[in-house]
């Protein structure tokens, strides 16, 4: 069996005319409608990453510098879910519960922050806070 219309696989009194018409005036589905980040698509956010990380490498090539903007941006993301959890709850008195999901992200942020702080990269590494010992 085709999955394709065609003038044979049609029932009659329906036409391939406007079948075709009906499908170019169709919305696309919105999984295929691409989407935009403050104007930008996915590929360019990933260019314009790479290219971020590119000139700090270039500034620095020591891992040091990649755990600090991991750090950096954990910390900011942390604040933001915070701030946005905090508005909708204030917002709305509490009633659209999408506030806890805001708040348990930022929680996130802070475990994998404090996972980082927990990575020795070098000598002398000053984002290095090394677990309470047991002892």
């Amino acid at each position: 069996m085709t999955t394709t219309p065609n003038n044979n696989s049609l029932p009659d009194g329906i036409s391939m005319a406007n079948l075709e018409s009906l499908m170019s005036k169709a919305k696309p589905n919105p999984s295929e409608e691409p989407v935009e980040f403050s104007g930008m698509t996915e590929a360019q956010v990933i260019q314009l990453a790479e290219e971020m990380m590119g000139v700090a490498d270039e500034k620095c090539p020591h891992p040091i510098l990649a755990k600090v903007v991991m750090m950096l941006i954990c910390q900011r993301m942390t604040m933001w879910h915070t701030q946005s959890g905090a508005h909708i709850a204030d917002d709305s008195k509490c009633q659209d519960e999408s506030f806890v999901h805001w708040l348990r992200d930022a929680g996130k942020f802070q475990a994998v922050y404090g996972i980082l702080e927990s990575i020795h990269v070098c000598e002398g590494d000053f984002t290095f806070n090394p677990p309470p010992s047991n002892e």
